[in-house]
């Protein structure tokens, strides 16, 4: 289906009447980070206010001004009437419609608010940490309340971004493709099954909670947890994959978590660095992403990071996860903290977090219990119960939204189950034939011909026979077991083609094979990749083992080299030139051989796009200075602004390796006629882009058409910025009529004067075509477009970035 790109404008509005009566958030200062001990000088205002969620107008009047908030809440009485008469009307509608409704939306938050009045102290706190666990990463005690006798069933919690990581059951799970690759398929459908296959796999695991997917920016090349996010390098693309991936998650009744919210795009020091990110780029390119998972997915849990941001913790920092997740986006679930994360007691769940993880430490019952019944400074208590109940009813919404309050029985603990299918596996191969990106294919050297009797392949590295580069380490490791893990070796036998393979101590013998051939030889194939993980970046992006093995096949064969890379992301490939075809896949997991080997042989058409831009060398991308990584004096400065990934080349000029959305397949596609559409100021649709894609090859096969926007050039935008994209299949020969809409969010920027997105005077120009490279792309006529005060300057008016 079509992707546009941002939260869906009509499905915000929709969501303006569940938002609560009273909003603090004009009156709210930042929270000052303080120890448990010291004063707590600054009152709970958002505490008030979040009580107020599941309230009417009055009882929240009343509530804030007990919490000497009485500014907040004379401007709510001083409404008029007719306003307040229609907002105690919504809810009692919501009140009403929760008896019988389901738990979508408001629904599950006001039965959450209700079980939760229902509950004692002790209950309410089981739900605001960890418990000591075995079987899973993570877990909350199930209970029974004791006024009521209703049951709350545990929350089992488990890695993650690649499957469900069994510790101690090999063999018992599905390694998927990374989200780095689903995302190459630039494919919202196939990522919604994604997410799907591998909840269920999670339910049958007996677990409830998914600890994914990730969503960070792949902002730093070296990044070593690239390879989990699905939003690659551009925001606009991880704000349509992600919500897919988590409805697709959470339609099993398993609670998708978004993370690592927020600015955690490098694992060096990710404990102790502080980023130092400006409000325009934190609205354009790291919050969007977490905006769509709220908006467009009810996302039931998010993840707070370990690192700082600007000078607060993550975990303990109010202006991300009061105002922001809280007041602007609208977020009803609960935060929990990354794996010791939390940093302090009352300050902490303050400024919004929920749950403590691993295990309830500083969120432990004695400590809260203190804090609950000390005085600060000024004889006001630390911590109110109504916080606590407002931390519990958050878990709780979740619970419900995603039906695990309503189980009958508690889903039995499955830890060793075998939840293996054929069809997971199968959807896992078809997944890397749609990831595979074909950098190159000079010559039409693939597809391979199947059916070339008397032929020999030649496979040359250990990364042929050996599985490390196909999966990640850390929390997105999966282990397969063995005899479920297909190399590449293992899918040319699959495949029964006849191959010999050599390793690097056989260069010679290779060449003198190879020569020996002559005819026979259909293609030498060269396997290259990396490795990465969680807790290190990788040292290096460039491939230098095979550089002179490629290089000397070269002298004779070039024609019949292929190069197939299993890579975490960003990679430089020196000996690019050296080859006619170039395949790289992102951590493709256990059916890697198998699937590439359909795309080898033409069973399937390579499908892939590069959600990341491939550079022609080292910190070339961005080219970083200290600051900008890993950073200087603790810490890491986000000065690049919205230059990340392919908008710094588009800003620059420059020209990497391979562009961002770059993929080629085995047939080829015009576009023309482009036509841009644009709407009255007051509509939901800014603009609607039609054209056509004709398939000028001899084969069927997907493309995925991109639309491409400038801004006008006082906006001070990176050129070129994808909003909106396809995939589509198109017959060899066939020309379809694509149109894409793209909302209203499209075609703003974020005021930082005014603290909203807003429209921008001047020219826009649409590009349309099947990658970012300017050259490959045809242009719209330009559309002129009214700001918000033509006479007034654009710089003053957006802040620079």
């Amino acid at each position: 289906s079509a992707a546009p790109i941002g939260p869906h404008v009509v499905h915000a509005r929709a969501r303006c009447t569940r938002r609560m009566v009273i909003s603090p958030s004009t009156e709210r200062r930042p929270l000052i980070a303080v120890d448990d001990a010291s004063t707590a000088s600054t009152a709970s205002q958002h505490e008030t206010a979040l009580a107020g969620d599941f309230v009417d107008v009055e009882r929240a009047a009343r509530r804030a001004h007990a919490s000497t908030t009485s500014r907040i809440a004379s401007s709510a009485l001083r409404m008029s009437a007719a306003a307040c008469a229609a907002l105690v009307t919504v809810a009692t509608l919501v009140t009403r419609a929760s008896d019988d409704a389901g738990v979508g939306g408001s629904a599950a938050r006001t039965r959450a608010y209700r079980f939760a009045s229902t509950m004692s102290l002790d209950e309410q706190l089981t739900l605001l940490g960890g418990q000591v666990e075995e079987a899973y990463i993570g877990s909350t005690s199930g209970f029974v309340v004791s006024s009521t006798r209703a049951r709350v069933p545990e929350l089992r919690m488990n890695d993650g971004p690649q499957g469900f990581r069994a510790h101690n059951q090999p063999g018992t799970t599905t390694q998927w493709p990374c989200a780095l690759a689903v995302a190459a398929t630039f494919d919202v459908g196939l990522a919604h099954a994604w997410g799907g296959a591998m909840g269920g796999e999670f339910v049958r695991k007996g677990a409830n909670v998914f600890l994914g997917p990730g969503m960070n920016l792949a902002r730093v090349p070296l990044g070593g947890r690239n390879f989990e996010y699905i939003a690659g390098e551009d925001p606009a693309l991880g704000s349509a994959m992600a919500p897919a991936v988590i409805r697709g998650i959470q339609s099993r009744g398993v609670i998708a978590t978004a993370k690592h919210f927020i600015f955690n795009e490098q694992e060096r020091d990710r404990m102790y660095y502080d980023a130092q990110v400006d409000e325009r780029s934190m609205r354009e390119m790291y919050l969007p992403m977490f905006e769509a998972s709220i908006k467009d997915a009810e996302v039931g849990s998010i993840m707070c990071s370990y690192n700082k941001v600007n000078g607060s913790h993550a975990c303990q920092n109010s202006v991300y996860m009061n105002e922001i997740l809280r007041d602007d986006l609208g977020f009803e679930g609960f935060v929990m903290s990354d794996w010791l994360a939390t940093h302090s007691t009352v300050p902490s769940l303050k400024s919004g977090l929920d749950m403590e993880m691993p295990t309830a430490g500083l969120f432990s019952r004695d400590r809260l219990k203190y804090a609950l019944e000390a005085t600060n400074a000024l004889g006001k208590p630390m911590l109110s119960a109504e916080r606590i109940k407002v931390a519990a009813t958050r878990v709780l919404t979740s619970m419900f939204r995603a039906g695990i309050m309503d189980e009958e029985e508690t889903i039995p603990r499955a830890i060793d189950a075998d939840v293996r299918t054929y069809n997971d596996t199968t959807l896992a191969r078809n997944i890397v034939a749609k990831s595979a990106i074909l950098l190159k294919n000079d010559g039409n050297l693939l597809p391979l011909d199947p059916d070339a009797q008397n032929k020999t392949i030649i496979t040359f590295g250990a990364m042929c026979a050996q599985p490390w580069s196909l999966s990640g380490g850390g929390s997105g490791h999966v282990d397969p077991g063995a005899k479920n893990v297909f190399t590449v070796n293992d899918g040319l036998h699959n495949a029964g083609q006849d191959f010999k393979w050599y390793d690097e101590h056989q260069l010679d013998q290779a060449l003198t094979e190879a020569t020996k051939m002559g005819d026979d030889l259909l293609a030498i194939i060269v396997c290259d990749g990396a490795g990465a993980g969680e807790s290190l970046d990788r040292p290096r992006i460039t491939l230098n083992a095979h550089q002179q093995p490629v290089s000397r096949f070269s002298e004779k064969f070039r024609k019949k080299i292929v190069i197939i890379v299993t890579a975490p992301g960003h990679v430089v490939i020196p000996q690019h030139a050296d080859a006619s075809s170039i395949l790289l896949s992102f951590f493709p997991g256990e059916q890697a051989g198998l699937g590439l080997a359909d795309v080898v042989f033409g069973k399937h058409a390579p499908g892939g796009k590069l959600p990341i831009t491939i550079p022609n060398s080292e910190n070339e991308l961005g080219n970083f200075d200290q600051e900008q990584y890993p950073g200087t004096g603790g810490k890491v400065v986000y000065k690049e602004g919205l230059h990340v990934g392919y908008r710094w080349y588009n800003a620059k000029g420059l020209r990497p390796a391979f562009h961002f959305g770059h993929g080629l397949t085995y047939t080829t596609f015009k576009y023309t006629d482009a036509v841009v559409e644009t709407f009255p100021v007051d509509s939901s649709i800014a603009a609607n882009v039609s054209f056509s894609v004709t398939n000028t090859g001899d084969r069927i096969a997907s493309e995925v058409v991109q639309v491409y926007v400038t801004y006008p050039r006082d906006a001070q935008e990176p050129p070129r910025q994808l909003k909106a994209f396809k995939k589509i299949v198109v017959a060899a020969g066939q020309t379809k009529q694509v149109s894409l809409a793209l909302p209203v969010r499209a075609l703003q920027i974020w005021s930082t004067k005014e603290k909203k997105w807003s429209n921008v005077p001047g020219e826009f120009t649409f590009h349309v075509g099947g990658t970012s490279e300017l050259r490959k792309l045809i242009a719209c006529d330009p559309v002129q477009t009214h700001g918000p005060d033509a006479t007034s300057g654009v710089l003053e008016y957006f802040g620079r970035p």
